[in-house]
């Protein structure tokens, strides 16, 4: 069956059911304890508030939400891969949001595959094939409207830009996990991966003087590099195209100043020849190998990281800032248009391990959507499309709300 979940209720709404035949049919390839989980976007929600801004806030939150389901599936042994085969038409078969209505439009965005033993993403081409069987399913309940009048900001003609055709293959650098699942490592910190998950908030400002140590900050950037098996990378099938600049305000035994992590090491050469305003190329002191961090300017960066987080003191106030650099042309044209979301998922990625990291490190972060992506760039010295300012991010000592009540999410036991 395919079900819709509602988080209100935390339970499963039954949009349609099919015969047991199809649905051995769909899962032909794949071990027999799989299960699909599809993301959607209605642009709407974003749009209505945040206007021209909405797409790649929407892609934002579909990156979080890739990693939330990497993360809580690892957490469990099971492992996680996204079918990026599938086109768009195809994951609006699939999902039912295909049907004719007159709500707000659902784009699908994803489909990912679930489940404890290796999954090998070519077996996606059965799901391809029989998603015209969805066609004739009889799909129960009808959206709700989420408002009377709308304001037309381009969105859609920006999804419809970016959407993946039908037909294409997985990307060259994608390979079926190998191995046993590995659980979501924690090293022996005072916090269980429910609790981390279930306190996860967003800082609303930061106090300005909270510290963290060095060693602290290490672990905070080595969780965010994708080696192979890295919890939740490995969910993303083609290599990374993020890397972080990094402004650093109040890490002990590290200088303030601007730093930049290399997060995928064959385009260090790239790097250095794009960023034209770095006065060194220099590893910290104390930082592990494994983490190809430098240092491009020492000094007070935190008017450079407010001004450029569109005047937001939160970006100055914390431990650490960072703005995420995307390799952006060379994508786009070895792939096409569709990858163009692919950039904001591996930053909304980035984004959730940021997260869970400053909850286990005992602060807090925030993503950070409104910025001068030309004050980063000129900061940086870029001056071409190579590499685009794609998303940013805050790390640090919150300043509670005392007007905010939080309340349990749902009733003991129910999760």
């Amino acid at each position: 069956m395919v079900c819709h979940y509602a988080p209100e209720e935390h339970g499963l709404e039954v949009l349609a059911e099919f015969e047991l035949g199809l649905w051995e049919s769909l899962c032909q390839g794949f071990p027999s304890d799989t299960f699909f989980v599809g993301l959607t976007s209605i642009h709407w929600r974003e749009a209505w508030k945040y206007g021209q801004r909405a797409y790649r806030y929407c892609q934002h939150d579909a990156g979080h939400a890739i990693g939330a389901v990497g993360i809580a599936a690892a957490g469990l042994g099971w492992q996680v891969k996204i079918l990026d085969s599938l086109g768009r038409d195809e994951l609006a078969l699939l999902m039912g949001t295909s049907r004719d209505h007159d709500a707000e439009p659902e784009e699908p965005d994803v489909l990912m595959a679930v489940g404890s033993s290796a999954v090998d993403v070519s077996a996606a081409s059965t799901l391809e094939r029989k998603s015209l069987s969805f066609r004739s399913l009889h799909w129960h309940g009808r959206p709700n409207r989420l408002s009377e009048s709308h304001v037309d900001w381009g969105v859609e003609e920006v999804a419809e830009a970016a959407r993946k055709p039908s037909g294409l293959r997985e990307l060259g650098s994608s390979e079926p996990f190998t191995g046993s699942p590995e659980r979501w490592s924690l090293n022996a910190r005072p916090i269980s991966l429910r609790e981390m998950i279930r306190r996860r908030r967003s800082a609303v400002a930061m106090d300005g003087e909270t510290r963290i140590s060095r060693s602290t900050f290490y672990r905070i950037l080595q969780k965010t590099v994708a080696v192979r098996g890295n919890v939740p990378f490995n969910t993303l099938p083609w290599k990374p195209h993020i890397h972080l600049a990094i402004f650093v305000h109040r890490v002990d035994d590290v200088p303030a100043g601007l730093y930049f992590l290399v997060r995928d090491p064959s385009q260090r050469q790239h790097l250095e020849e794009s960023i034209t305003n770095a006065k060194m190329w220099r590893r910290p002191g104390g930082c592990p190998e494994s983490l190809e961090l430098y240092q491009l300017i020492e000094g007070d960066v935190r008017q450079a990281a407010r001004d450029i987080s569109c005047y937001q003191e939160i970006a100055s106030d914390g431990c650490f800032s960072l703005g995420m650099i995307a390799e952006y042309e060379p994508p786009l044209r070895r792939y096409g248009p569709w990858f163009y979301p692919r950039l904001f998922w591996e930053a909304g990625v980035i984004g959730q391990v940021l997260y869970l990291e400053a909850e286990a490190a005992g602060i807090r972060s925030t993503g950070i959507g409104c910025y001068f992506d030309d004050p980063m760039h000129e900061l940086l010295g870029l001056k071409d499309r190579r590499y685009q300012d794609l998303y940013h991010f805050t790390v640090g000592g919150p300043i509670e709300d005392t007007r905010l009540t939080t309340l349990p999410a749902y009733e003991e036991g129910q999760l």
